[in-house]
């Protein structure tokens, strides 16, 4: 177990087909065997379910987001110190694929209930390694709210200080509600241009690309428009999308920079808030991009 092995290995392709027939493979991606010795004995150990508390540097017109903690005494010392390794590893080890997407596979079989709470103290882990930078890691819990009141979310970056996104789901909606979307970002460049002009979606791009500072603001600066969609960029997107059915212990892992994402109805909403469990987090290169840019929350 060594702080310089990856937490996330290859484990295969996974070809998908988009809305006009052409088919586009990515790679799959999975725990790397070292590490899944550390989540399983994380898991023995029956860690308790995370709490919450407000982000207190998060604070907006809409309110204050809470955040997932864990509760690192109640691992013995060895678990502990194997989770504050692997959080260490996250950080120093670049995981996302060329291209800025994988999907997950087998990511719940040795964590089961105690996914999300694994999840929480692998990012609590990184901002230690991090030197304590709160922005480095969240995980948030989605809410069930989330999205659209007819239960869809349209294409989007999710925006956290951080740039990647891990999502695993621990309890997909049935019936293949819920289904992923994702969009390549030149692909929604190209669909921005035609709904807003080019001088607006090149405002977007800019700060989805995070060419400037990260601000609280800009989600509502380049994805306000859902509430009222009058250009017709959502079902435009959603069209162009790649649609994925991920089932219990898959996922994906993203560049949120470079690549959008969103989901299909889910009409049962108390399906949602437990459906999927999400990771936001900084690498070490990430971070020092982000942080080259200056801005107040680094």
């Amino acid at each position: 177990m060594s702080d310089s092995t990856p937490v996330l290995v290859l484990a295969g392709e996974r070809t998908v087909e988009r809305h006009d027939g052409s088919r586009v493979t990515h790679p799959v991606m999975t725990w790397h065997p070292e590490w899944r010795e550390v989540l399983t004995a994380f898991a023995a150990c029956n860690p308790p379910a995370t709490t919450t508390r407000l982000v207190d540097w998060y604070v907006t017109a809409d309110g204050t987001p809470p955040i997932e903690v864990f509760d690192w005494c109640s691992l013995p010392g060895d678990v502990a110190d194997g989770m504050r390794a692997m959080g260490a590893s996250l950080w120093r080890v670049p995981v996302v694929p060329d291209g800025g997407l994988a999907h997950l596979t087998d990511m719940t079989q040795v964590l089961g209930r105690h996914t999300g709470a694994a999840l929480t103290a692998l990012g609590e882990a990184l901002i230690e390694a991090s030197g304590g930078r709160q922005t480095t890691a969240m995980k948030v819990p989605i809410g069930a709210n989330a999205g659209l009141p007819d239960g869809s979310f349209p294409i989007h970056v999710d925006d956290w200080p951080a740039r990647n996104l891990l999502n695993v789901f621990t309890k997909p909606a049935p019936d293949a509600q819920g289904a992923t979307l994702v969009l390549p970002l030149p692909d929604y460049e190209r669909l921005a241009v035609a709904a807003f002009g080019a001088e607006q979606a090149a405002e977007m791009m800019r700060r989805i690309r995070r060419e400037v500072p990260w601000d609280l603001l800009h989600y509502e600066q380049s994805f306000g428009w859902h509430e009222k969609d009058e250009w017709d960029l959502i079902r435009s997107t959603t069209e162009a999308s790649m649609v994925i059915v991920y089932g219990e212990g898959e996922g994906y892992l993203v560049d949120d920079s470079t690549v959008l994402h969103g989901r299909t109805v889910v009409v049962e909403r108390g399906d949602r808030l437990d459906r999927l469990h999400r990771l936001t987090f900084d690498d070490e290169q990430s971070y020092r991009l982000r942080a080259a840019m200056g801005g107040a929350y680094l």
